[in-house]
């Protein structure tokens, strides 16, 4: 085989591989989390993470300073040890939507010994980080009416 069809079989291949993987990007670009949307779910991890270690105040850390100022440190602690959220299982992200341009929605499940509860965040990103501004956790059957 001469060096110049080698060439051109080759030059050709690696179109069509480029093609190929510029349409599938385009395609599974939608099934890919956002970043603003997985920068905000890290958060959310760390929430967590930080409640499973008994770490209450670095968990406490990560709630707004509006969420701070509406809820004090101890109220926190106080709906922490009621609902034995730092003995709950590991959350189950559900989904992650923007709600506004620095703004997202973040639903999660959570096992605890009661049974699983449904979590929602709403998280703000303010000085270039992402905050926990609000959280809504109830029963999974039942009805959404605890903030916490």
């Amino acid at each position: 085989m001469s060096r110049r069809r080698l060439f051109f079989g080759l030059l050709a291949a690696l179109a069509g591989y480029t093609l190929t993987v510029g349409y599938l990007a385009r395609r599974l670009d939608a099934f890919v989390p956002t970043p603003p949307e997985a920068e905000a779910a890290d958060v959310v991890r760390q929430y967590f993470e930080a409640l499973h270690q008994h770490h209450f105040s670095a968990a406490y850390q990560l709630l707004s300073p509006a969420y701070r100022h509406r809820v004090s440190y101890q109220r926190f602690l106080e709906v922490v040890t009621a609902r034995r959220l730092g003995e709950a299982g590991e959350p189950v992200l559900a989904g992650a939507r923007r709600i506004g341009p620095d703004w997202v929605l973040l639903e999660a499940f959570l096992p605890t010994g009661g049974g699983v509860r449904e979590v929602q965040f709403v998280l703000h990103k303010d000085s270039g980080r992402w905050w926990i501004d609000l959280v809504n956790e109830w029963p999974h059957h039942g009805q959404r009416n605890r903030t916490i």
